[in-house]
């Protein structure tokens, strides 16, 4: 879902993208791309804090939401700016705008998808579930390397529709099957999926056979063992004296 949200246009192609709007001198496209790297990693930097305050789900739904309307304003603008032959520069500047908002939106989720993977998986899981994403990710990669320049050669601005679809898609598996898990243990996050019954924490050592209390019993026992020290200690005091 990271790199299947129209990013690639962005990171990849950000001067055939320029050449849609008639921004084409290489200087000027050089230096869109280095203001733009440089608001990604300022607003990565912020939104990466963010993650324990604000929630994972409520940055899920903020950055897939806040990309959909940058995209769908961003198609618009493009498209007119394409009919009016490129002589009104306020919706090039308004393409420009949208493109820096859809960034920071995108960076608004991006470092929850990595560990939300981790968290709502199964601990026996987790290493296909790991698998899964890095795959998902390379082919999502591969389809951004060769097939986003062909699509933008072929269709210009129209190829921004197709992320648009996409990216409603993503936002409506979001709100529908993406539960919030912050400041959730991993057992309560297994209960979410899979209700009190969840194979985990308590029920995972019912069901392996373990006695549940033997965490309290250790427990004692230092408590015991502990108080037997403190006791020969006073009486070799004691004797001492």
């Amino acid at each position: 879902m990271l790199q299947w949200a129209g990013n690639g246009l962005t990171s990849y192609y950000l001067s055939k993208v320029l050449d849609t709007i008639n921004v084409t001198n290489p200087k000027i496209q050089l230096v869109i791309n280095a203001c733009l790297s440089v608001w990604s990693f300022l607003s990565a930097t912020v939104f990466a804090t963010l993650v324990d305050r604000a929630g994972r789900r409520r940055l899920f739904l903020g950055g897939m939401g806040g990309m959909g309307i940058a995209y769908i304003l961003w198609t618009i603008c493009s498209a007119i700016n394409e009919e009016r032959d490129f002589k009104d520069r306020g919706f090039a500047a308004a393409v420009l705008l949208m493109i820096f908002i859809f960034n920071a939106c995108y960076h608004m989720f991006s470092p929850v998808s990595p560990t939300y993977i981790m968290e709502v998986v199964q601990y026996s899981l987790r290493a296909k579930a790991s698998m899964l994403y890095q795959l998902s990710g390379g082919l999502a990669g591969l389809y951004n390397s060769f097939a986003n320049p062909v699509a933008m050669d072929a269709i210009s601005w129209r190829y921004y529709i197709v992320w648009c679809c996409v990216i409603g898609v993503h936002l409506t598996i979001i709100y529908f099957f993406f539960p919030e898990t912050k400041g959730k243990g991993l057992e309560e996050v297994a209960e979410i999926f899979d209700g009190p019954d969840a194979l985990a924490g308590v029920n995972a050592m019912k069901s392996m056979g373990l006695d549940v209390n033997a965490d309290k019993a250790v427990a004692i026992g230092f408590g015991q063992e502990a108080g037997l020290v403190a006791v020969k200690t006073e009486t070799a005091h004691v004797e001492r004296i």
